[in-house]
C-alpha cells in the first residue's frame, strides 16, 4: 500500500488507533508522538529495516518552526567536532560558557540515552527517564515542543552518521 496520495498518515497514528502506540523511548503505551528524523538511513535502521519503508519529505513554514524551542540533546561527539572547533569561539568565554551549559544537560542526556537492553519487550527501565522527560514537554508545550536527540544504539554506523531524531507530542488543541 502507497502512501504517495495520503502522505500525511505518515506522521503519526491516527489518534483513534492510539491503542496501537507502544512503548519507545519517548513515549508511552497508548500515548502518540511524531517522530522525525534528519537522515533517511537513520530513520530507515531505528525502523528495523524493512523490506518496505515509506518516507516523506516536508517542508516547514519557518515562521511558525522558528518560534519552536526543542530540547536539544547533542551528542558529545558532536559538541567537541562542531561547536568547539568552530570560528565562532575564538572567544574563551564563549567556549567556557557552551562548556558549563553542556555540562549541566549532561546528566539527563545520558539518562535519556541509555541503549535498551532488552530488546522488544512490553517494559525498558532505560525509557523511563526519556519517557518523564516527554510528559514534562507536552505539561510544558506552549514553551518547549520537543525533543531533538542523538542515536541510542551500539552499532557504531548509527553513531557516525551524525543524524538526529526527534520527538514531538502530539497535542490536542
Amino acid at each position: 500500500e502507497s502512501f504517495k496520495n495520503r502522505p500525511l498518515e505518515l506522521l503519526h497514528i491516527p489518534y483513534p488507533k492510539r491503542y496501537l502506540a507502544r512503548n519507545d523511548r519517548y513515549n508511552m503505551a497508548g500515548k502518540i508522538n511524531l517522530y522525525l528524523s534528519t537522515c533517511l538511513n537513520l530513520a530507515w535502521r531505528e525502523c528495523n529495516m524493512p523490506e518496505k519503508f515509506y518516507y516523506s519529505k516536508f517542508n516547514a513554514d519557518y515562521e511558525i518552526v522558528n518560534n519552536w524551542k526543542f530540547l536539544c540533546f547533542l551528542s558529545p561527539q558532536t559538541i567537541c567536532t562542531d561547536y568547539l572547533v568552530a570560528d565562532i569561539f575564538n572567544d574563551p568565554d564563549s567556549v567556557s560558557d557552551l562548556i558549563v551549559r553542556y555540562l549541566k544537560t549532561l546528566p539527563l542526556i545520558i539518562a535519556c540515552s541509555l541503549v535498551n537492553r532488552y530488546g522488544n519487550v512490553p517494559y525498558k527501565p532505560e525509557y523511563v527517564i526519556p519517557q518523564l522527560v516527554m510528559n514534562w514537554i507536552k505539561q510544558h508545550s506552549n514553551r518547549i515542543r520537543g525533543v531533538l536527540y542523538f542515536p541510542c544504539t551500539l552499532q557504531k554506523s548509527m553513531r557516525s552518521w551524525n543524524g538526529y531524531n526527534i520527538a514531538i507530542p502530539v497535542i490536542d488543541f
